[in-house]
């Protein structure tokens, strides 16, 4: 079947059952499902024509939305403070009626409605140079804190570790395989370390 506007699928399903034709028949041959083909002919002899326009989805009552007063106080109180955005707004609004009228989000969603919101360019973060000098051990028995990130082989077993909260990875040469060392907590090993 070619493509139609819905209103000539229902025109057409009209004409056809005003013709004498079946309305599940209808229904099959317009590719629509009964429920819908019934609800058309209903809308029809009750409005004629006009019934068949497609009705606004618009629920009839919104028993949760925000009510006008509290919309214009809130867009009153961004005209006179421009420079706050809604995390400052509401408490004010909270602060006038003694108790907690909306949420910062609900503000703000208004504000964006009503073009009073800016969006902000996002801010560049730089990491910046990393200063510090490579962790030194001073000797045999001595502890440092670090996160265990694995063992790889080359040639002989080495455990990766990040000292400095991950900005860099060092290899700890030992002779034979950690199997010992395992993450507790939050990934942090305390390594007692026995120089030669």
């Amino acid at each position: 079947m070619p493509w139609r506007s819905p209103m000539s699928a229902k025109e057409a399903l009209i004409f056809d059952v005003n013709e004498g034709m079946n309305v599940s028949d209808a229904a099959d041959k317009h590719g629509v499902a009964r429920s819908c083909a019934y609800k058309w002919m209903s809308r029809f002899k009750q409005h004629g024509w006009p019934g068949l326009e497609e009705l606004s989805r618009r629920p009839e009552l919104s028993p949760t939305r925000t009510e006008q007063e509290l919309v214009e106080e809130l867009l009153g109180l961004k005209k006179k403070h421009p420079a706050f955005g809604p995390a400052k707004l509401v408490p004010m609004l909270d602060q006038r009626h003694g108790k907690h009228v909306m949420a910062v989000s609900t503000a703000g969603e208004i504000l964006l409605r009503h073009g009073l919101v800016q969006k902000r360019r996002p801010r560049q973060r730089s990491p910046g140079r990393i200063e510090h000098s490579p962790y030194e051990i001073s000797g045999a028995g001595d502890s440092m804190t670090a996160d265990y990130k694995g063992q790889f082989s080359d040639g002989q077993w080495s455990t990766l570790l990040s000292a400095d909260g991950g900005r860099s990875i060092q290899p700890l040469r030992v002779g034979h395989r950690c199997d010992g060392l395992h993450a507790h907590g939050h990934g942090q090993d305390r390594i007692r370390t026995s120089l030669p």
